[in-house]
Parts: C-alpha cells; structure tokens; sequence
C-alpha cells in the first residue's frame, strides 16, 4: 500500500507547510500499523470462560503502538496520544479501499483547533467561590444553574446572597 503524497497533500491544505510533512509521516505510521493488522490470521479469539471473541494480543500491542507522540500532531488532535480501540483498526481496512488515506484522518470541517472553544465561559474569582459554597444546595448543576438564572432576572444573585 502506497500513498499518494500529492492527494494527500492537497487534502491537507488547511494546515501550514511545516505540519503538513509530520501529517504525512504520521499517515506513512498509520499504513504501516494497518498493514501489520491485516497481516494478523486471525484477530480474535474465543474466550471459553465468557463465550466472546476478544482481540488477539498482537492486534492489542498495534494499537498500543498506534498512540501518537507527535507534538504538532497532538496540539492539533489531542486524543491521538489515547491507546486506539481495535474496533477502529478493524473499520481502517474497508475505510482505507474506499477514501485512501485520508480515512485515518478527521474531515477538514472537524478540525479547526486554532478556533477559541466559545463553550468556556469566563468568571470571576468571586463568582467562582460563589457557586463553590452553594452548589451543594442543589440537586444538579442544572438546577442550580437555573435558581441562579431566576435570581438574576430579579435582581438578586451572587452580591446579595439571596440564593434560596
């Protein structure tokens, strides 16, 4: 199995020249890890005691080996230095025949770490102790969530401890 490198490259377009080399040794990695899998007879084995098949100690030590220690890689995609699930190397193959490479990637859509996460709200240091000392009144932080809410609306709230 060989990579188009020129493909591959202009798939990886939305990344800078300097990271696009690590993508595609780290994807040269991947193929190589893909081609020792399906070198494997056989992948599972039945285990008598519970009666299921389990993956096979060699496909275990492949996906031990698939954790990525690329830096510009796991700035990108963090999750990659996570030991992968043989389940992902058994989808790898079928993956691989159709879209090439490129499988063993995420779309450009779904990558956009150099985007701020706007699901983090900024608080301060007072409103922070705050719901520190009242979060246990609470059932769940939803609940919580929404008393402070109705607080807030009338006029009440974290400066006037009149949270219930």
């Amino acid at each position: 199995m060989l990579i188009d490198e020129a493909s591959f490259s202009a798939s990886l377009q939305r990344l800078s020249p300097i990271e696009r080399p690590v993508w595609i040794a780290e994807a040269r990695r991947l193929l190589k890890i893909l081609e020792a899998y399906n070198s494997i007879r056989k992948k599972r084995r039945l285990n008598t005691c519970t009666g299921k098949f389990e993956f096979v100690k060699e496909v275990l030590e492949l996906c031990e080996q698939a954790r990525c220690s690329d830096p510009i890689i796991l700035r990108r995609e963090p999750h990659r230095a996570r030991q992968l699930s043989p389940f992902t190397l058994d989808r790898w193959g079928p993956s691989f025949r159709r879209k090439g490479v490129s499988s063993f990637f995420r779309s450009n859509a779904a990558t956009q770490p150099d985007h701020p996460d706007h699901r983090c709200a900024s608080i301060s240091a007072e409103a922070i102790d705050w719901v520190n000392a009242q979060w246990r009144r609470f059932h769940s932080p939803r609940h919580l969530y929404n008393a402070l809410k109705e607080d807030v609306q009338e006029g009440i709230g974290p400066g006037n401890e009149m949270l219930y």
